[in-house]
This record gives structure tokens, C-alpha cells and sequence, in this order.
């Protein structure tokens, strides 16, 4: 019980640190870009590497070359949070399609899952630190992810967007200017 309380600490530090970054304007937006096919199959197969058998089923669909300007370690850490929240609220019988497809000067990346949904009470709230949809739940999450999530994507002037019906499932939309 105490090492999964140190690692829980140590997480959250990490993402404190993330975010006080973000939030002090510390990240540079620079001229890196970032291959959105690459990025996101390589944080699927991590993310379902550590989750192991009896995952939810995880789509890719990425029909074309995509790049986005920023760097390849920002867009992991946006669609590793993503995936993360609808791994952890999706059954093991649901699925989870990650979807990118160009949108005129932006790249449109789509996260969705057929979990648990979020309740309309909630939705104006889950971009905030440490807000999380049902206290009681006891999931390891720090109540940060979608708070570094907003941040980094508009660090990045870019857009994110939620839909979501309770029992049916959660639509994530992150907007991403493309590289030119």
C-alpha cells in the first residue's frame, strides 16, 4: 500500500510541475513538430502495454500523413492523458477509437470511448485541477490530466471540446494548428 501511495505522490508532483510550467508561460512555442500517426500509435500500444490483457478494444484511424506544430512530447502527453481517462472509465467489453483527420489549417483529433460517460453537472467542471466527476470512485488518476491537457493545448493555440452522455460515452475533440 505504501509504494502505490509514493508512486500516486510522485505522479502528482510530476504533474504539478507540468502544469506550473504551463501555466507560467515557461514552455516555448517553437518550431517542432510532431508526426500525429507516429505519436498516437506509439502511445496506444504503451498505454495498453501497461493495462495488459482485458482492455477495452483500441482503434487508430489516421488515413493520412499529419504533423502538427509542436512537440512530439506535448502531443504525447495530450493523447496519453486522453486515452488514459477513457481506458480507466471504459469496460473491458467497450471500445475507444483515436481518430485524426486534417481540418483546413488544423489537424482534428478525436478520442472516443463507449465507457461510463459523464453526468451534464459535471461537464463545465472537468478541465479544472483536481476536479474529478465521482470522488467516491477510487481511481489512481491525479485530478490533473485534462487540466495539463487544456493547458497544453492552448499553449499550442489550439482547441479541446467534450461531449459526453452518461452510459453511452465521451467524445474528446482536440483542434491542433498543422504544420506547414
Amino acid at each position: 500500500r505504501l509504494k502505490v501511495e509514493v508512486t500516486h505522490m510522485n505522479a502528482l508532483a510530476a504533474d504539478l510541475l507540468t502544469l506550473s510550467r504551463l501555466e507560467s508561460g515557461q514552455q516555448e512555442v517553437g518550431e517542432e513538430q510532431a508526426d500525429v500517426r507516429r505519436v498516437l500509435t506509439e502511445s496506444r500500444a504503451t498505454l495498453l502495454g501497461k493495462r495488459g490483457g482485458g482492455s477495452a478494444e483500441v482503434r487508430l484511424e489516421v488515413s493520412v500523413p499529419l504533423t502538427v506544430a509542436m512537440p512530439p512530447l506535448r502531443l504525447r502527453q495530450i493523447v496519453d492523458n486522453l486515452l488514459e481517462n477513457s481506458l480507466r472509465f471504459t469496460p473491458a467489453d467497450g471500445s475507444i477509437t483515436i481518430k485524426a483527420v486534417p481540418d483546413g489549417q488544423m489537424v482534428c483529433l478525436e478520442v472516443k470511448d463507449t465507457g461510463m460517460g459523464i453526468d451534464p453537472e459535471h461537464l463545465p467542471h472537468i478541465f479544472e485541477r483536481f476536479y474529478k466527476a465521482d470522488p467516491s470512485r477510487h481511481d489512481p488518476g491525479t485530478g490533473l490530466g485534462l487540466s495539463i491537457v487544456k493547458h497544453i493545448v492552448e499553449t499550442f493555440r489550439g482547441k479541446i471540446a467534450v461531449e459526453s452522455e452518461a452510459g453511452i460515452g465521451t467524445t474528446m475533440t482536440v483542434r491542433l494548428p498543422a504544420a506547414v
